[in-house]
């Protein structure tokens, strides 16, 4: 367990911190997804489309600077 409350002073920048990126998660593992789903085949053999790759990466980096806090 990592504990850090944003009432102390000391802990504030990790605490916000924290919780940006807890925020992020699930979208940073469903970007995360994608992006590798362009780079391999599937079963099929088959990779994404560049259309397709080129909203993941600007989605991954939405997600990117969600999980900073911008």
């Amino acid at each position: 367990m990592v504990a850090h409350s944003a009432k102390e002073p000391d802990q504030k920048e990790t605490a916000l911190a924290n919780a940006d990126l807890i925020s992020a998660a699930p979208e940073l593992l469903s970007a995360l997804q994608h992006m590798v789903a362009c780079h391999y085949p599937d079963a099929n053999g088959q990779i994404g489309a560049k259309e397709e790759c080129w909203d993941s990466i600007q989605n991954a980096q939405a997600v990117i600077a969600k999980a900073l806090g911008k």
